[in-house]
């Protein structure tokens, strides 16, 4: 029968590096998570920043087309200028809507109707389409 021996070697400082490498691991796990909430945060309020735009600019494009023809180039009312209309423009929100002739239609009352949506003055969604006299 073979007996187990009980070693008792030197064993300074080995607390003290385990501590410190326990340490190095929970800082990373630590500071990757603080990344990935961040990229998450970041994420979330492009996607509300482009709804809201998606939204402002389906809402100015029915406005310019509620309006009567008028021929290019000009530029429609902004839906935030608008007095008594059912919904509000988040004041760091800005709408225009443009209208263009298309190239090689000139004197056919054929436009394009060009919408953008930017917030604190960087674009964020543009919504493009064709309009002619009804």
């Amino acid at each position: 029968m073979q007996r187990l021996e009980r070693t008792t070697g030197d064993s300074r400082g080995s607390i003290l590096l385990e501590t410190v490498v326990a340490v190095v691991i929970f800082a990373l796990i630590g500071a990757a998570t603080m990344v990935g909430i961040q990229t998450a945060t970041l994420t979330g309020e492009r996607v509300e920043d482009k709804s809201i735009a998606e939204n402002l600019a389906r809402n100015q494009m029915e406005h310019v087309f509620s309006q009567a023809y008028k021929a290019p180039p000009l530029d429609y009312d902004s839906i935030a200028d608008i007095p008594g209309n059912t919904f509000s423009v988040p004041s760091d929100f800005t709408v225009t809507a443009v209208a263009v002739e298309r190239p090689g239609t000139v004197g056919t009352d054929i436009e394009t109707v060009k919408v953008t949506v930017s917030r604190n003055g960087e674009e964020i969604l543009v919504l493009e389409t064709i309009r002619g006299r009804n």
